[in-house]
């Protein structure tokens, strides 16, 4: 199997606080890993630190241990990587036309529309619209759609549902779903929403205060109990009466 992406012994402080603690992980390519964990876990402080947003302790490399701390988040694209900050990457006096044209480069846009319409359709007549007068779920898609545009091979994505309608989660859901099976792409999810985790992942690691577990396995996830007794260590007890 090949490692895409991993982290050893990464360490993260505030005011000499500890708040990730020795995280190590690999994600394998063509796999959709997901971290789990309730909000305050670290999930974006993970995700801050492995795009080189913050100082940390450690070492995170992508595929031939190539070494991630000598590059500036907007270098990643470098080496084929692309992220998805919670809330979108958005530009608020962009217009999403000018957001797409941005990801797409020197490719014409206007091209690219019957691409992006495939997937989200209510995209294109946004496109005159600012990024700072979209929804939530409007950022979302045109991040994503952004991403898409960008190609890159390893996508690490900090809460893509969080705070969305059902209808946003399932059109997201089978975006990813796609992304994996039809394009390859190895992504890193981190999320909240763990019916969508348990739909599209290969395998999950929960995150509790500031630790990661093991890699869980399809079968693991999704049995009963799974969330009770690894997330919130509840373990199933018999009703008396």
């Amino acid at each position: 199997m090949d490692t895409v992406l991993a982290a050893e012994s990464l360490v993260v402080s505030y005011e000499g606080e500890i708040v990730l603690n020795k995280v190590d992980f690999e994600l394998i390519k063509g796999e959709v890993l997901s971290i789990i964990g309730e909000e305050g876990s670290g999930k974006t402080t993970l995700q801050k630190a492995i795009t080189q947003q913050i100082s940390y302790e450690g070492l995170v490399t992508i595929r031939d241990s190539q070494n991630l701390s000598f590059l500036k988040p907007w270098q990643l694209q470098s080496v084929s990587v692309d992220y998805l900050l919670q809330g979108g990457n958005v530009f608020h006096n962009f217009t999403v036309q000018k957001h797409l044209q941005r990801a797409a480069g020197k490719r014409d846009i206007c091209q690219e529309w019957e691409f992006i319409d495939h997937y989200f359709d209510q995209l294109r007549r946004l496109k005159g619209n600012l990024g700072g007068t979209l929804s939530g779920g409007e950022r979302i898609i045109m991040s994503l759609s952004a991403m898409l545009l960008k190609n890159a091979d390893v996508w690490i994505l900090d809460e893509p549902t969080a705070g969305l309608s059902p209808q946003i989660c399932d059109v997201i859901k089978g975006f990813l779903q796609d992304m994996k099976t039809q394009y390859g792409k190895s992504i890193l999810l981190l999320e909240h929403n763990y019916d969508l985790v348990f739909e599209v992942s290969d395998t999950v690691i929960t995150l509790k205060e500031g630790t990661l577990s093991r890699k869980f396995e399809p079968a693991e996830f999704s049995g009963n109990g799974f969330l009770e007794k690894e997330l919130y260590g509840i373990e199933n007890q018999v009703e008396l009466k």
